[in-house]
């Protein structure tokens, strides 16, 4: 059976106002979708991705519309839906304003720190002294940590 015209607008419309998680996962489904169509001996088309896509698109929404109506739905189906909407309300919060102290030390003060550390064996109280003695920068020792820990780990690839 062909989709209608207009549910395959309505499935990419609904694809365009999803974050970017969202999209990653519709675009895995596209791919699968397209493999099984190719083994089935389907031409690859720029109107048969789109039409993937579609579909897709159409199989998430039923998902999560099924959930919302109370159909049955298995365990695994259910907690995939949730996770999507989780996804999907963090993607919709406002980023939070990046404090201007925060990007002073990650910007100048960062790498001062950590060699202050390292090489003469500073702790986070003389480092925030001396700050404010030669640099006329007032920040206090623990929220100096705090940003420094941050941005090492970030450096380092950790996801705090």
């Amino acid at each position: 059976m062909k989709t209608p015209e207009s549910e395959k607008t309505a499935a990419l419309k609904w694809f365009g106002e999803q974050p970017r998680p969202i999209q990653v996962e519709a675009i895995k489904l596209q791919t699968d979708l397209l493999r099984q169509a190719r083994q089935t001996g389907v031409k690859l088309t720029p109107e048969t991705v789109l039409d993937q896509l579609a579909a897709a698109c159409r199989k998430m929404r039923h998902e999560e519309d099924s959930l919302r109506l109370k159909s049955s739905l298995t365990q695994a189906q259910a907690k995939k839906v949730h996770n999507r909407k989780i996804v999907r309300f963090k993607a919709s919060r406002p980023k939070g304003k990046s404090s201007p102290k925060r990007e002073i030390i990650r910007l100048k003060y960062f790498h001062l720190v950590q060699e202050l550390r390292q090489n003469e064996n500073f702790g986070w109280r003389n480092c925030s002294a001396y700050l404010m003695e030669q640099h006329k920068f007032n920040v206090t020792h623990a929220y100096l940590k705090r940003v420094v820990k941050e941005l090492e780990g970030a450096e380092h690839g950790d996801s705090n």
